[in-house]
């Protein structure tokens, strides 16, 4: 039998939080190879993507990360919602099977994913130890999100610039 508590904390859980935003996309380089990848509605291209910036916030962020756990991680973006789970420390993290990354250890970083989908992403710093509720990389005071195109060729650039990590 769960407790009151562990009932909330189950529902919070399994919630979805909608937060209306409006995109704020940002484009790639010149992308030039591409395999493709079979997905429920067809046939669709696959890219290598390169992900780089500078974190302009690092000391904050970094005093954030709880080294044993603390990554960085691409999150699929509709324009509305993600899930969000925690963890056995109480730590929110966005639920997401994509790739994971080391946190950067200053605060230049640049993320390799291999073979991403086109669609919309964002890039999510999670299980910190400050515990922000939307832990994503920000584009001024919204969400940071990385689209890849449906005709993305590989290699797939993105240079994000100067920004923040949400650490509030």
């Amino acid at each position: 039998m769960k407790t009151r508590h562990e009932f909330i904390l189950a529902m919070v859980a399994t919630s979805m939080l909608v937060f209306a935003m409006q995109d704020n996309v940002v484009s790639a380089a010149e992308p030039p190879t591409q395999s493709k990848v079979s997905s429920a509605t067809g046939t669709q291209q696959a890219v290598h993507l390169t992900i780089s910036g500078t974190i302009t916030n690092f000391d904050g962020f970094a005093a954030c990360v709880e080294p044993k756990t603390s990554y960085i991680q691409l999150v699929p973006w509709d324009g509305r919602s993600y899930d969000t789970l925690y963890t056995r420390d109480g730590r929110i993290v966005v639920v997401s099977k994509l790739d994971k990354w080391k946190v950067p250890t200053k605060a230049t970083f640049s993320f390799d994913a291999p073979n991403i989908s086109p669609g919309k992403y964002l890039l999510a710093a999670q299980e910190l130890k400050c515990n922000p509720p939307r832990p994503f990389f920000l584009n001024g005071n919204k969400f940071l999100v990385i689209d890849v195109p449906a005709d993305a060729k590989s290699p797939f650039i993105i240079k994000v610039g100067d920004l923040p990590v949400n650490i509030n």
